[in-house]
């Protein structure tokens, strides 16, 4: 059928997603059946995560796939893509995928990409906490939509527009905040379970003196910033 070892060499990945193929079509041949990921995985030694990239490659048009043949594109741009947009759009805002389609949102953001607008893929990673805080704020105030939503719209519209500017134009703030009150919460369970840990020794007097130390800091900056507001 396939001679599977091959597919752990170090291909590149569109020779690799092809092999990936080729042994998904081997097994529908001759079981009749479609091949599923965890059983590539089994087969093949590639992670699940790597299995459905490579998989997912070989939907894409043949002109994306020559980009990242020609390594002009990584493949990953493509999957953080496909998962921080277009699947992060169908989950929270269908409305804006229905509006101008999913080849046209992926397009817009590859052009982006070819045109040095996005030079990082990681960078991809932001424009899904603007979907989500779009999705809450038009949750929350009962309309169905979001001023967000226009951020949204000019990154697929505009030619120019920057994920970095539609980010910090949203919802940074609110993923700082966000993020403070999650190691807060952690911080304070932390102090519990020391004080907890360290009773009746030495050190639950140290533990107990940096939490004074963090109140007394804290109450200082907080009055601080009340003067001065």
């Amino acid at each position: 059928m396939f001679n599977i070892h091959l597919i752990r060499e170090p291909w590149r990945d569109i020779p690799t997603a092809k092999a990936l193929q080729r042994l998904a079509n081997g097994i529908k041949e001759q079981e009749g059946r479609e091949a599923n990921d965890s059983e590539l995985r089994d087969l093949t030694g590639l992670s699940m995560e790597r299995v459905r990239q490579l998989r997912y490659v070989m939907t894409l048009p043949d002109e994306w796939q020559k980009y990242i043949r020609e390594e002009r594109i990584p493949l990953n741009f493509f999957w953080e893509l496909k998962k921080n947009v277009v699947d992060a759009l169908r989950r929270k805002r269908p409305a804006i995928l229905d509006e101008f389609g999913e080849d046209r949102v992926s397009a817009a953001f590859v052009q982006k990409r070819l045109d040095q607008v996005i030079t990082d893929t990681v960078s991809l990673r932001k424009v899904s906490p603007i979907i989500n805080f779009a999705a809450q704020d038009a949750e929350a105030n009962g309309t169905g939509r979001s001023p967000i939503d226009a951020s949204i719209r000019e990154l697929i519209e505009k030619p120019d527009a920057t994920i970095d500017d539609a980010y910090e134009d949203t919802v940074q703030m609110m993923v700082e905040v966000d993020k403070l009150g999650r190691r807060t919460s952690s911080m304070i369970a932390v102090f519990s379970r020391l004080l907890s840990q360290t009773a009746g020794t030495v050190e639950n007097d140290d533990v107990k003196r940096l939490g004074h130390n963090l109140i007394t800091q804290l109450a200082a900056l907080l009055d601080a910033y009340e003067t001065s507001a």
